[in-house]
């Protein structure tokens, strides 16, 4: 892995896996598959097979020091996809915020230039503002949540891969 020799390393660990006699290689072979398709740098990235690996061990194995590795990989995932899912919520969110303020703006502008007063305008405007406020918290703090996580997941990969 160190040299970047990810495809001998999958097809090692597949075929260790094919032909393991204890439970300790079959361990072994589980958590380096999950391993090589739940880092982001390997070509073979693929959360979800990473996740059936660490799944398979901890069920198979769960007594195995390898289970328990494989147990915090997939909470840092699940963690990771979390976050992503709900950064892009809120995302939609505030994209329909904004669309309702364009909204407002287009109606206060309209009646301005008919010559209307705008009543209501102020106190509607405020709660826009609150809301749009509250909204960019929510994101900004599962932002930071998100880059987190991500730093986890990179002291976990260094910490395996040494």
């Amino acid at each position: 892995m160190q040299n970047q020799l990810y495809s001998a390393f999958l097809t090692e660990n597949q075929e260790a896996l094919l032909q393991c006699s204890d439970d300790s290689g079959c361990a072994i072979s589980l958590f380096n598959l999950g391993f090589i398709y739940s880092y982001p740098k390997s070509p073979y990235y693929n959360e979800k097979k990473g996740i059936y690996y660490f799944k398979t061990l901890t069920e198979k194995y769960p007594d195995n020091s390898f289970a328990s590795l494989a147990m915090i990989w997939s909470e840092l995932i699940n963690r990771r996809i979390a976050a992503e899912d709900s950064k892009i919520q809120l995302k939609g969110k505030l994209k329909s915020k904004e669309t309702a303020i364009k909204e407002l703006e287009k109606k206060v502008e309209e009646k301005a230039e008919q010559g209307e007063e705008v009543t209501g305008g102020a106190e509607s405007s405020r709660d826009v503002d609150a809301e749009i406020d509250r909204v960019e918290r929510e994101i900004r703090s599962k932002l930071d949540q998100s880059r987190a996580i991500d730093v986890e997941i990179e002291r976990k990969e260094r910490e395996l891969v040494r």
